[in-house]
């Protein structure tokens, strides 16, 4: 996943425009609720990562005869790679509201122009899961409860032996980036069982103002 993914976001290819939702009239989920669930575990940030995300692939175990395997793996990207990153990323869409979105320092953002300085990326590759299967539009699939849901407890009621749930520890993976923000790649199948590819950027940040609209802090 991790050499797809970085071809995918340094290929040239042309960014798309990061959409931040305005806050709703009734109010809503802020960014900062998916990554505030997991701040009071008393345990190092990176031993919740390393806990939750093997419980999360082991929860999506494709099959009885197979083994998951999880890989943790860091990788800095600079020069030519960084400046293509960064633009197929939109990350100065970010960059241009970072002081209202609540990052804790050390991060990248400052230095996001400046290609001598590596990026630092962390993959969190799984295999033999069933990935985020399901239409992606249908609130009910794997997609939308693991990207787009919070306190989700749809996975815990329609698999049984599992050791979690999508409720909350999916958030350790953005609460886990200096700059709140993950993308997905997944190798699965749609709603119908045909193979499909998905690639998707998501923040999860402070609720916030920019030129004087109101946003929930979470993005895609």
């Amino acid at each position: 996943m991790m050499a797809k993914v970085v071809s995918v976001l340094t290929s040239g290819q042309s960014a798309r425009d990061w959409v931040f939702e305005n806050n709703p009239p009734m109010g809503g989920a802020t960014g900062e609720a998916f990554t505030n669930t997991l701040a009071s575990s008393g345990m190092a940030p990176a031993s919740v990562l390393a806990r939750e995300a093997i419980q999360n692939s082991v929860d999506a175990k494709a099959g009885l005869d197979q083994k998951v395997r999880v890989e943790f793996v860091a990788k800095a990207v600079k020069g030519k790679d960084k400046t293509a990153f960064v633009a197929a990323a939109g990350l100065d869409k970010i960059a241009a509201r970072a002081d209202r979105l609540g990052f804790k320092e050390p991060n990248c953002i400052a230095d996001l122009g400046n290609a001598k300085k590596p990026l630092n990326l962390l993959f969190v590759n799984d295999h033999n899961t069933t990935g985020l299967a399901g239409d992606p539009s249908d609130s009910e699939s794997k997609f939308s409860r693991f990207l787009l849901s919070l306190g989700d407890g749809g996975k815990e009621h329609s698999e049984h032996g599992t050791g979690g749930s999508y409720g909350f520890g999916k958030s350790v993976y953005s609460s886990n980036s200096g700059i709140l923000t993950i993308f997905a790649y997944s190798r699965t199948k749609d709603g119908n069982g045909k193979p499909m590819s998905l690639l998707f950027g998501c923040g999860y940040y402070r609720k916030h103002k920019h030129h004087d609209d109101g946003f929930t802090g979470r993005a895609w």
